[in-house]
């Protein structure tokens, strides 16, 4: 599927171009099964394992497909080009290398160079709210309200120790000389 894929490892090498991504599904079936095309100059093979049908309904009697295989000899194009998806996986492959296999480094998501429109890099880091937004619970959308305390002296052997309550009397510290 034409769909964004998440660059997790790549590295251009001398045999060519690699990369190995993650994508999210439309639907839980486009993540099942095995599917490989491979091509190695003139020939072209491709696997197929473990497959849903792509159209769903009375209209379409598709079964499951358990496993199929097929072999072409082709005009070469590329001197190798390998193509894999793995349940959600994708592992892509090429010499030269082109937009599926671009001339990329990347390792565990974190993309150096040779992002394309096919990629993005995976998020690192956690996300923090505003400063700004302190105030408001994004959660409920209630507006958080301060809380004002005031102090009040509690005696404890020679001296006196502060004690907070949450009410609106303004704040108050009273030491040993006010008892």
């Amino acid at each position: 599927p034409n769909q964004v894929s998440y660059m997790c490892c790549a590295c251009p090498n001398i045999f060519g171009c690699w990369n190995l991504s993650l994508f999210i599904p439309e639907f839980s079936k486009d993540a099942m099964g095995v599917e490989l095309h491979d091509t190695k100059c003139c020939l072209e093979y491709q696997y197929l394992h473990h497959l849903l049908p792509e159209k769903e309904g009375h209209d379409h009697e598709e079964v499951y497909l358990e496993s199929a295989s097929s072999y072409k000899c082709i005009s070469p194009k590329v001197c190798f080009k390998t193509k894999a998806r793995f349940g959600c996986v994708k592992f892509n492959s090429s010499f030269p290398c082109d937009e599926e296999a671009p001339c990329a480094c990347a390792c565990y998501g974190l993309v150096c160079c040779g992002l394309n429109a096919k990629y993005e890099q995976c998020y690192l880091g956690c996300k923090t709210r505003p400063r700004s937004d302190f105030a408001k619970d994004e959660y409920s959308g209630v507006q958080m309200q301060p809380v004002i305390a005031t102090v009040a002296p509690v005696s404890y052997g020679g001296g006196t120790l502060t004690q907070r309550a949450n009410t609106k009397q303004p704040e108050t510290v009273l030491g040993d000389s006010e008892m």
